[in-house]
C-alpha cells in the first residue's frame, strides 16, 4: 500500500484530502483521522513505509527514527536565558522546502504508516500559527491578571470548520497558481514569525519573578508564565520535526528548487524565488 491518503475510501487519481471532510469519505478524511493524536506524543510506535509515496518517491524513514527531541519536561527545567533563546529562533526550525510544494502537495494528507502525521502541511502550518497566537495571549494575561482563567480551544474542530480552507488553483495560470500557494504558506509562517519575535522582545523586558506568574488552564490547573514559554518552544520544534518528514516525503530529501517556466539556470525563481533582485537564487 501506498503512504499516499486512502482512509479507506476511494479518491480520484492525484486527489489530494484537504482535511475538511470534503472528499466525501463520510467523516473519516476529518480532523479526528488527520491529528495522528494531535502528532504530540514524544514517542510513536508507526511503522516504515514499505513502499515510497505517490509524490516525490521518497520512502526513507519517519519521525520515529530521527534522534529523540527533547520530552518536554526538559523545556522545562531549562533556564530563562535558554528557554528565551529556543522560543525566538521561532521559524528557523522550518524547512524551507515549504515554499517548494504545490497546491496538491501543500494539501496532501499521509497514512499513518508513513509515520510523518496525517495533517495536511497546510494544516500544520495553520495550526502553528494559531497556536502561536493562543500561547502569546496566555501568557500576557497571566502577567497583566491576577490569576485568570485560560480558555482552551478546539484545535480539531477548526480543521471540521475548514478553518485552513483549501488552495484550489484550479484554471490559474502557472504564476498566479505560485503566487496562491505562496501566500498560503507566506501568511502563517509570517505570523508566527512576527509573533514570536514581538512576544520574545516582551518576555525580554519582564523581571525574574514575573515568570512565575500563574493562570488556571481549565484540564491542566495552575501555570505559570515559565511553563506556558516552555510548552510553546516545545510544540513548534515537535511539530518542525513532523513538517520536515512530511517534505522528505513529498519532494525528497535532495530534491533542487523548481524552476518557473521560462526562468534562466540559476536564476530565482519558481516556488522559493523572490526575483531578480534577491540574489538568493531561489534557495529560501
Amino acid at each position: 500500500m501506498s503512504t499516499a491518503h486512502t482512509h479507506g475510501h476511494q479518491h480520484s487519481k492525484g486527489h489530494a484530502c484537504k482535511g475538511d471532510g470534503s472528499c466525501g469519505g463520510k467523516g473519516e478524511c476529518r480532523s479526528g483521522a488527520h491529528d495522528c493524536e494531535h502528532e504530540h506524543r514524544d514517542g510513536h510506535e508507526h511503522g516504515h513505509a514499505a513502499e515510497p509515496a505517490e509524490r516525490g518517491g521518497y520512502s526513507g524513514p519517519g519521525v520515529s527514527a530521527l534522534p529523540p527531541l527533547e520530552p518536554a519536561a526538559k523545556f522545562k527545567a531549562m533556564s530563562i536565558p535558554d528557554l528565551l533563546r529556543r522560543y525566538r529562533k521561532g521559524i528557523e526550525n522550518f524547512d524551507r522546502r515549504i515554499f517548494w510544494l504545490d497546491a496538491d502537495q501543500l494539501d496532501f494528507a499521509f497514512l499513518p504508516e508513513a509515520d510523518v502525521g496525517r495533517w495536511p502541511v497546510r494544516v500544520l502550518l495553520g495550526h502553528l500559527a494559531d497556536a502561536e497566537i493562543v500561547f502569546s495571549h496566555r501568557m500576557r494575561r497571566a502577567v497583566g491578571e491576577d490569576n485568570p482563567v485560560l480558555s482552551v480551544w478546539d484545535e480539531n474542530a477548526f480543521i471540521d470548520h475548514n478553518i485552513y480552507g483549501g488552495t484550489d488553483t484550479e484554471g490559474l495560470s502557472p504564476e498566479a497558481a505560485h503566487d496562491r500557494v505562496v501566500r498560503a504558506v507566506g501568511g502563517a509562517v509570517a505570523m508566527i514569525h512576527t509573533t514570536r519575535q514581538w512576544t520574545g522582545d516582551w518576555l525580554l523586558s519582564l523581571r525574574a519573578e514575573q515568570f512565575d506568574r500563574m493562570a488556571l488552564h481549565p484540564e491542566r490547573g495552575g501555570e505559570s508564565v515559565k511553563q506556558m514559554l516552555s510548552y510553546a518552544a516545545w510544540h513548534l520544534e515537535h511539530h518542525a520535526r513532523y513538517l520536515a518528514c512530511k517534505l522528505d516525503r513529498l519532494v525528497g530529501k535532495d530534491a533542487t528548487p523548481p524552476k518557473a517556466e521560462g526562468s534562466a539556470e540559476g536564476s530565482a525563481g519558481g516556488s522559493g524565488g523572490c526575483g531578480s533582485g534577491c540574489g538568493c537564487h531561489g534557495q529560501h
